[in-house]
């Protein structure tokens, strides 16, 4: 991939959970290396594809995603090898010693730190396709909207016009593999309209000059001349109050079950908030942080109806009930 005006493709490893996948494969003493990488990958593909599954109640054979891993283990290599976390020595693959602490923190279950780390590596690297995705979005003011549905990831799709129109000069099935890698990473979140046929994609992160002083994020990552702050900082107020008119939206009456995918899109996009600290803040208000005058209850319920576009993806991440099973509903009624 190239500096210049064109981006180029993009790999297509996209959750922080497959890279480590890969490097504790990596660091394994098995000298088939190749089939130990997958391996790796293909327990934890199907270890997310449970949990979507669950979520979503709906699926694919495991042999097809044990298929589709195979394909994609060459270009997981490569890019590994570009952010130089891996390289290769007398034919076996090699931790490089920034990867070795990357594990250590990792199996200490320290994923927060890893993701920011591992962050600033993608931003770093001579792939300038993933910095500019996420600095042509803040251009654009911060959000953008797309058409939803068709045959969107070929090159003959009318939605590449409409892409490089907006300034994202990269192919169309590289773009949604950015915004899947950056969903996962929080800096970025996306929701559909009831009929399922537009997207908006909105920065959940601040992107600023490195000498500025950010407020309102939890954490800030350096990338080069920019300052990144992730994490958005939500107070419960505002939480609750955003939760409850998410909720109205939804509903005419209070008491009723609704989707929590659904809610969840009626929040964030009017927080700039990422799923998952969406979840973190629903739990925190269902385990003893009520919203002020309203009850807010959930249950994992027995399927999600009328699904829309793009809850597949968004269904891997949802906020666990003791059991961890995933909630499905959520109920607001008033307290008496």
């Amino acid at each position: 991939m190239d500096g210049g005006s064109a981006w180029g493709s993009v790999r297509k490893i996209r959750t922080l959970a497959q890279i480590m996948a890969l490097l504790e494969a990596s660091a394994s003493p098995k000298s088939n290396y190749a089939e130990n990488l997958r391996a790796s990958l293909v327990k934890q593909h199907i270890a997310l594809e449970s949990a979507r599954m669950r979520g979503a109640q709906v699926g694919r054979s495991f042999d097809t995603i044990r298929m589709s891993l195979h394909a994609l283990t060459a270009d997981n290599l490569s890019f590994l090898k570009k952010l130089r976390l891996v390289y290769v020595k007398e034919n076996k693959l090699v931790l490089s010693p920034a990867s070795k602490r990357l594990l250590v923190q990792w199996r200490r279950g320290k994923a927060d730190i890893i993701r920011r780390r591992v962050l600033i590596r993608i931003l770093s690297s001579d792939y300038k396709a993933y910095l500019r995705f996420l600095l042509n979005l803040e251009r654009i003011g911060g959000s953008f909207t797309l058409i939803a549905r068709g045959e969107k990831r070929t090159g003959e799709s009318p939605l590449r016009e409409l892409l490089q129109d907006a300034g994202f000069k990269t192919d169309v099935a590289s773009f949604f593999t950015l915004r899947d890698l950056f969903y996962d990473f929080r800096l970025v979140n996306f929701v559909t309209d009831k009929e399922g046929k537009f997207e908006t994609l909105f920065l959940t992160c601040r992107i600023e000059a490195r000498d500025a002083r950010q407020t309102g994020f939890r954490h800030q990552v350096l990338v080069g001349r920019y300052r990144i702050g992730l994490d958005k900082r939500i107070s419960s107020q505002s939480f609750c109050s955003m939760l409850i008119e998410g909720y109205k939206t939804l509903t005419p009456a209070w008491a009723r079950w609704v989707s929590l995918l659904d809610l969840r899109e009626a929040v964030t996009i009017r927080l700039r908030m990422a799923d998952d600290d969406f979840d973190d803040a629903l739990l925190k208000v269902l385990k003893g942080h009520p919203c002020s005058g309203f009850r807010v209850d959930g249950s994992i319920g027995y399927g999600v109806s009328n699904r829309k576009y793009g809850e597949i993806l968004k269904a891997k991440k949802m906020p666990l009930m003791p059991g961890n099973r995933p909630i499905q509903y959520v109920t607001i009624s008033r307290r008496t």
